[in-house]
């Protein structure tokens, strides 16, 4: 009976793990400003989780209208509560006009989920129609 117990509090257990890593972390690009030293970059950050991402810490691949890579940078988008939408924002040197797409290229930091699994369970839009944000 004890061993019956555990087995199922540990398929339990397993099964939330599982569907944590299973849910999106949904990041929209939400809008471009400009501003006296360049563009500020506002993000809506969902977590969709039943646990909080502690860290959240995306490698972004700026591109200009004609393609090109124009800037990298690291942008921490977290802590995220479980359950919780938040916004970020920073400040980059480009002129917003000049912004023609940008890509995850790699997520950093993903605390507690792995890296990759966190990368993984992204989901991008993009509310800047000119701007496409992808990875």
């Amino acid at each position: 009976m004890r061993c019956a117990i555990v087995s199922m509090l540990f398929v339990v257990a397993a099964s939330w793990g599982a569907q944590a890593a299973a849910e999106p972390v949904r990041i929209e690009l939400n809008s471009l400003e400009s501003t006296d030293t360049g563009c500020r970059v506002s993000f809506l950050i969902e977590n969709k989780n039943p646990r909080a991402l502690e860290a959240l810490r995306a490698e972004l691949a700026v591109f200009n209208r004609g393609g090109a890579v124009q800037r990298r940078m690291l942008v921490d988008l977290g802590p995220v509560r479980q359950a919780k939408t938040i916004v970020k924002s920073f400040v980059t040197e480009q002129r917003c006009d000049d912004i023609g797409s940008m890509l995850v290229n790699d997520v950093s930091v993903c605390t507690p989920l792995e890296r990759d699994a966190c990368l993984d369970a992204l989901d991008l839009t993009s509310r800047v129609e000119a701007v496409r944000f992808y990875k």
